[in-house]
């Protein structure tokens, strides 16, 4: 029985009571005792049926809450043994994540160690790195002044070839000198078989002046010749008022010109130098 019929049934069974008492204050003297009591056992035998009912409500409700309190035991078993189930896959999977927690310090440690190692490879990539950029600078200047050597060795192949070619040149100048020598000695002794030997080899002085030089031809015209005692292989020295120039050889003499062959050479000669057969007084 629920809380509100059992208060509906108190409030009933309080107005009968209050009726009953009202009726009593009343009407006493018209109610025989017999009536009250018949009247009394009546509310009893009512009273006790609503309690009878209610008891009885109470047992169901007891029973279906025994019955309750069963299914809910058994369901705290199952739920229990649910528990245990996933306290042991609980525990499980504890002891799996331990195992791969020690793994996972395991593989750390071991990138450590990779990180470790790769700083160390990358400090000596980077060495290697400063290395190969110095040595690269070096092959470039190493090219560059290879470079300039080819462009040096070239330039020394050019003047080899040029010292080649003067050299040739000067060898075939050699000859001619030999060859006018031959000829200045035949001249010389062809004079001395027609006048006999000369008391002074030397002569009288002759003395000029440079009308031209030729670099490429290594020879200087001289404004004196024959007329003035010049002979082939006659030896002059051109100079400059206190300066030494060079020294020539008279190659071809005519009357008044004489080719010379530049022997040996301090500085160019220019026109208007000074030449003579004898010994130059350059300190004037």
């Amino acid at each position: 029985m629920s809380i509100l019929t059992k208060v509906f049934v108190f409030l009933v069974l309080f107005a009968a009571m209050v009726k009953m008492g009202m009726d009593i204050n009343l009407f006493s003297h018209r109610i025989d005792w017999k009536q009250k009591w018949v009247q009394a056992e009546n509310w009893r035998v009512a009273i006790e049926r609503v309690k009878n009912q209610e008891i009885g409500e109470k047992n169901t409700h007891i029973q279906n809450l025994t019955t309750g309190i069963s299914l809910l035991q058994r369901e705290k078993e199952q739920l229990e043994e649910s528990v245990r189930a996933k306290d042991e896959t609980i525990e499980a999977h504890a002891k799996e994540i331990m195992k791969w927690q020690e793994a996972l310090k395991v593989e750390q440690a071991n990138l450590e160690r990779a990180q470790h190692q790769l700083k160390v490879e990358m400090e000596t990539v980077r060495k290697l790195q400063e290395m190969y950029d110095a040595e690269q600078k070096r092959a470039e200047l190493a090219v560059a002044r290879a470079a300039d050597a080819e462009q040096k060795l070239i330039e020394l192949q050019q003047r080899l070839d040029q010292g080649i070619s003067d050299l040739a040149e000067l060898e075939k100048k050699i000859r001619l000198l030999y060859k006018d020598k031959h000829n200045v000695e035949t001249s010389l002794q062809a004079y001395i078989d027609k006048y006999g030997v000369l008391t002074d080899p030397v002569g009288r002085r002759v003395e000029g002046k440079v009308l031209t030089y030729s670099k490429p031809m290594g020879a200087v015209v001289l404004n004196i010749g024959k007329d003035d005692g010049v002979l082939e292989g006659m030896s002059f020295s051109i100079y400059r008022p206190g300066k030494f120039v060079a020294t020539a050889i008279a190659k071809r003499v005519d009357r008044n010109l004489t080719v010379a062959d530049i022997t040996l050479m301090q500085i160019e000669p220019q026109p208007g130098d000074e030449c003579t057969n004898r010994a130059p007084m350059v300190g004037k």
